[in-house]
């Protein structure tokens, strides 16, 4: 029997799904869809799957974020049957593509060979999530320790409507991700070290972050107009380091930075010449 999932009964899959992805379903544009089988007595979990709408300029896709199945009920069509449901979802959602990533290793050999036969096609490409370590994105402090840049405003000490009014100037008209950026509520970023670069009273830049239920640091937006340049960033950075080194005693973990565009990767790799690239299998089919 399949379900929709929502915030009211996520936590339901919790054996099947860790705390960092099922709080995704908070997220505009994430969906999901869950498998309840019979037992002897009851029905249980047996297996979900959480994917995203991205709505964009040439053909909304859907890209699955987790599909798993209970150890206990795998090859017995309920991988298959999650899949047909979500056909039938992309078919209602007007979405023209899926698309899944797969760690490029040998981990991921019986999942594509079961995509292979579900009709996917596959390619190797650069992972859009990078990690670094929390004490290389500290190094940034020796540069500039001690000078508070004044164009530094923390979304702790601003507005929902400032905030709000601010990313979508800064975000203008042009990125595919502005539909799910500005319906997503300031409660799901971690205000204390997101934050905003100024130029006057207009804001140019945004580094905003979110805390996973773990403790893990990612940062979900980095974004600027087109004057902002990789010292800019590197600014926005330092201020999070800095306000992150207050509230954390912990220095021995990673931030997780998802880019969303080729510019957010190029503004990495200037800022972190040396952080670790990961290749994925990416498995597509239209819908």
């Amino acid at each position: 029997m399949c379900t929709s999932l929502s915030i009211t009964n996520i936590n339901s899959f919790s054996t099947l799904i860790p705390p960092d992805i099922s709080e995704r379903i908070n997220l505009p544009y994430i969906y999901g869809i869950g498998i309840l089988a019979l037992g002897t007595k009851k029905y249980a979990p047996a297996g979900v799957l959480l994917y995203r709408l991205h709505k964009r300029s040439d053909g909304n896709r859907i890209e699955i974020e987790w599909i798993n199945v209970s150890s206990k009920k795998r090859r017995l069509g309920y991988a298959k049957a999650l899949l047909n449901e979500l056909a039938t979802e992309a078919v209602s959602l007007n979405a023209d593509s899926l698309i899944l990533d797969l760690p490029a290793s040998d981990a991921s050999e019986e999942m594509t060979a079961f995509l292979g036969h579900f009709g996917f096609s596959f390619s190797l490409q650069i992972s859009p999530i990078t990690s670094l370590p929390y004490s290389e994105v500290m190094k940034l402090l020796i540069l500039n320790d001690d000078v508070k840049d004044p164009r530094i405003r923390f979304v702790k000490d601003i507005s929902a409507s400032t905030f709000k009014r601010s990313l979508q100037q800064i975000l203008g008209n042009t990125s595919d991700d502005i539909p799910d950026i500005l319906n997503t509520d300031i409660s799901w970023y971690d205000t204390e070290v997101s934050s905003v670069l100024m130029s006057g009273a207009t804001p140019i830049a945004m580094l905003l972050f979110h805390r996973c239920p773990t403790g893990k640091l990612q940062i979900v937006f980095m974004g600027g107009t087109q004057s902002v340049s990789s010292k800019d960033y590197m600014i926005l950075m330092q201020a999070a380091a800095k306000e992150e080194k207050t509230t954390t005693l912990n220095d021995n973990y990673d931030i997780e930075i998802l880019l969303r565009s080729e510019s957010g990767m190029t503004v990495v790799d200037n800022l972190y010449p040396n952080h670790p690239a990961r290749l994925v299998i990416r498995a597509g089919i239209a819908v």
